[in-house]
């Protein structure tokens, strides 16, 4: 985002002054090529309100631009500390998925063990997900600048109404939708319950100890209990 803020900047100071060029361009003609009368002053009206229109244009993309290169700062100070903190954990004896969710490495260990790092798993998921809505947060407020910026030189959401769709179609279907976010939010109701179901699976599936005996028969048994308590 950082990097694309320069060339939207670049471009509408480039159009700015080119159109600007033509204009000062026409206004030397006088003296330069001795053409003047009411074709000459046409065209310097014509120029003269594109410059205008031109300037405008070149404000709009440094209020964009503006926008995006302030919006690329909080996002990345957000997610700088969203990393280094997924860093910190994945140096103990936790680690976090790609969906942020806390999960506690697979190794064998005692069940007071397992249920002290359950504890703190969840412990960190608070954490982690305090550190994730305030990226989802900087994401939505850049979103916004952006929109504030058109504004105020006259840009208008399209609506369904407008792209020409009316009655229910436009109601329902969006023209104009913010893509999705990859990660569930994890204040809503599904984002916990996504959350849970992910470190449930986890737990079920890694071995936190392993038993050896014998059974009345005679027969070794090997049985080995999951990190959830369960027993295959």
């Amino acid at each position: 985002m950082s990097t694309s803020s320069a060339p939207v900047q670049s471009g509408g100071e480039s159009v700015g002054s080119a159109v600007s060029g033509i204009d000062n361009a026409c206004e030397r003609l006088p003296a330069v090529q001795a053409w003047s009368g009411r074709a000459h002053d046409a065209a310097g009206e014509m120029f003269g309100r594109a410059d205008a229109a031109a300037q405008r244009f070149s404000e709009y993309a440094s209020a964009v631009a503006a926008a995006l290169s302030g919006g690329a700062e909080s996002i990345g100070s957000a997610r700088t500390i969203l990393l280094a903190k997924a860093d910190e954990l994945d140096a103990g004896p936790l680690n976090v998925t790609d969906q942020w969710v806390v999960l506690i490495d697979p190794a064998y260990m005692s069940e007071e063990q397992v249920a002290n790092l359950q504890a703190l798993a969840l412990e960190e998921q608070g954490a982690v997900n305090a550190m994730l809505v305030a990226v989802g947060e900087a994401d939505e407020a850049t979103a916004n600048a952006v929109l504030a910026a058109g504004n105020k030189f006259g840009f208008v959401q399209e609506t369904g109404s407008e792209a020409g769709l009316t009655g229910l179609t436009g109601l329902l279907v969006p023209v104009v939708q913010r893509p999705g976010d990859e990660v569930l939010d994890p204040r809503s109701p599904v984002g916990m319950m996504a959350q849970e179901a992910v470190r449930s699976a986890d737990e079920a599936q890694n071995i936190r100890e392993v038993i050896e005996s014998t059974d009345e028969y005679g027969n070794e048994v090997t049985t080995a209990i999951k990190q959830d308590g369960s027993k295959p």
